[in-house]
């Protein structure tokens, strides 16, 4: 009997749209659940950016970090 050989890849997301995605969560009335479905991501996954977005780590690169 042979397994089946099943290739699992991760999809991933550039920073600008994480960021969009991010932004798009916090306007008011906005349901992480609508704009993660419209964005063809999980919500839980919406729910971790914001909190990295929150904390600091999700942020663009500037021009004074990048030459560090």
């Amino acid at each position: 009997m042979e397994k089946a050989v099943v290739s699992k890849t991760r999809r991933t997301w550039p920073l600008a749209d994480k960021i969009r995605i991010v932004e798009a969560s916090f306007a008011p009335g906005a349901s992480v659940s609508v704009i993660a479905r419209a964005n063809d991501v999980n919500a839980n996954k919406v729910f971790l950016w914001k909190r990295q977005f929150r904390i600091g780590v999700l942020r663009p690169a500037t021009a004074e970090s990048s030459l560090l």
